[in-house]
């Protein structure tokens, strides 16, 4: 593999210059490019280990070693298998940044024998309680404590909430109990979450009193989304990792689908309760309920908000 021109510059400067320029082009984020750093790092540092210092010795056997090293390391449990993918996959993209589509990608579980992300949760969502103690952290950013309470109300995706239209949903909520989530979906799949309860309506509510005349949604229209996402929205993240003691936002996704799966089947949700009790049956069709209302298309997502069905 030729060097293209980088002479005798460090993989680490390489790697650092390329994304800087991804960024400059708008194909990669400044927390992407973070995140990739942080990853090709570690890839030198294992290079360098291998007497590997120079661009063109980097083969695609180079990086399938590197990642049975972290299959390994995920199997003794001193790193996650998420981790371990995360980390074949962003010396993928950095080196295709480099040398271009000359770069066969390897894949994390394939070539590398990562084992599969695990989707189901083991560790139940903080409780209501802490989530409410959160929401009332933000009293004095009314626009943040709107997004997270839409969260946690709906279980919408955080960029859903940030992009419904408030004074639309209010209409609809009123006249026909429910709200079509139509921006910031995955894939473009609008859906209907249906009112089943008072707090929905109230969190509409507030939301609509954070805003302006002028906007349609928790987004100011002197911001874009980007500048909202890496700012208010970040620092709402913060406060209900800080204050409820959980991942952040999509946490409330999870608090939502316990919520329901409770209101449907009259049973907590197996990652409450340490197993499934409700019968099979009712579970599958509590499921298929609640992955409609999260926007999913497969019944087995809801592995990652509700537990094992087994």
């Amino acid at each position: 593999m030729r060097n293209k021109g980088w002479g005798t510059r460090s993989l680490r400067g390489i790697g650092e210059i390329e994304l800087k320029r991804a960024v400059a082009r708008k194909e990669i984020s400044f927390s992407s490019r973070a995140t990739h750093f942080e990853h090709w790092v570690k890839f030198c540092d294992y290079c360098k280990s291998k007497g590997i210092g120079r661009l063109e010795n980097i083969t695609s056997e180079s990086l399938i070693d590197y990642g049975r090293t972290l299959a390994e390391q995920s199997q003794q449990k001193q790193l996650s298998v998420a981790y371990a993918q995360n980390c074949v996959s962003s010396v993928n993209t950095i080196m295709r940044l480099i040398i271009g589509t000359q770069w066969k990608r390897i894949s994390p579980t394939k070539d590398c024998g990562i084992g599969h992300r695990s989707f189901v949760r083991t560790t139940p969502p903080r409780t209501d309680k802490l989530i409410w103690e959160a929401i009332a952290a933000l009293w004095n950013r009314p626009r943040e404590k709107a997004l997270v309470w839409l969260c946690f109300a709906f279980g919408l995706r955080s960029k859903e909430a940030s992009l419904l239209n408030i004074r639309q949903a209010i209409k609809e909520a009123e006249k026909e109990q429910q709200i079509t989530v139509i921006k910031g979906t995955k894939g473009g799949r609008k859906r209907i979450v249906r009112i089943t309860n008072a707090n929905q309506i109230e969190a509409l509510k507030f939301a609509l009193s954070s805003i302006e005349n002028s906007d349609l949604c928790l987004v100011p229209k002197h911001k874009t989304y980007k500048q909202w996402r890496e700012g208010d929205m970040r620092h709402a993240r913060e406060i209900v990792k800080t204050v409820a003691q959980t991942t952040g936002l999509q946490a409330l996704r999870a608090a939502y689908a316990c919520n329901r799966y409770q209101a449907l089947s009259s049973f907590e949700a197996p990652v409450i309760k340490g197993k499934r009790n409700a019968p099979k049956l009712l579970d599958i069709s509590t499921r298929q309920e609640i992955t409609e209302e999260l926007g999913h298309s497969r019944l087995s997502v809801t592995n990652a908000y509700l537990g094992s069905s087994k």
